[in-house]
């Protein structure tokens, strides 16, 4: 990609989901791929230090990962194509496992962004969205039930069939309200020898959350109904 094409690429008019972007930095992401265009297949193995040249394709792949994230509404579809692209299944479903947790109190924050008062009921899911056996990123939802349908209250209370497709009838789009890279300091990493590139994005040692973005659910009315926080892992990184 040549720095005239990524210009053009950013230049789009962006969707209502990519309009927040200040903690994932569009520059930094650029000044990475125009690091490591020199840097071919052919020449990794003349590359004295090869675990920082993996650090940076693991961050590139992320970077990619979150563009795509920040500019789709749904995150499952997401997962899923990338579940395609780099996983051996090319027809992947993605499947959220809910876990039995004690339901956490929501913030006034969350009531504040989903525009409800105290006496105002919300439901909790907590799920591992998973790519055949893999866990992708794991969830927090608070919903407002009295605005999804009956079915839809049902479907996710008793099914593993991912929050976005249950509400894709909504017509509803998502507000980024924050996303914040979990591994700041991946640079400083202690370094690991490389032995196998079958073996690179073990031997980097990530921490198991990578990422963590924060969003808004609408519906095509522009009323909120569910408020995300959402956690990304480090199974990313690793072949599917």
């Amino acid at each position: 990609m040549t720095p005239q094409a990524a210009n053009r690429l950013f230049a789009q008019e962006p969707s209502n989901s990519c309009r927040f972007m200040s903690t994932v930095s569009i520059l930094s992401f650029l000044t990475l791929i125009f690091i490591c265009l020199p840097i071919g297949a052919d020449s990794a193995n003349d590359c004295g230090d090869r675990d920082a040249l993996f650090r940076l394709e693991a961050l590139a792949k992320i970077q990619t990962l979150q563009v795509d994230l920040l500019s789709h509404n749904s995150a499952t579809e997401t997962l899923e194509r990338w579940c395609r692209r780099w996983g051996q299944s090319k027809s992947a479903i993605i499947t959220a496992e809910q876990a039995n947790w004690v339901d956490p109190q929501p913030t006034a924050e969350i009531r504040e962004h989903l525009r409800i008062g105290p006496e105002v009921q919300l439901k909790f899911r907590h799920v591992r969205l998973k790519c055949s056996e893999m866990v992708l990123s794991e969830a927090d939802n608070w919903y407002v039930p009295a605005r999804l349908t009956p079915v839809m209250n049902k479907t996710l209370e008793s099914s593993e069939t991912p929050f976005g497709k249950v509400v894709k009838p909504l017509g509803f789009s998502r507000r980024i309200l924050s996303a914040d890279l979990l591994w700041p300091d991946f640079s400083k990493s202690e370094r690991i020898p490389v032995t196998s590139s079958s073996k690179k994005y073990e031997d980097l040692g990530p921490p198991y959350l990578l990422f963590e973005h924060r969003a808004l659910l609408q519906n095509a009315h522009g009323m909120p109904f569910s408020f995300l926080i959402e956690r990304y892992t480090r199974n990313l990184l690793k072949p599917m």
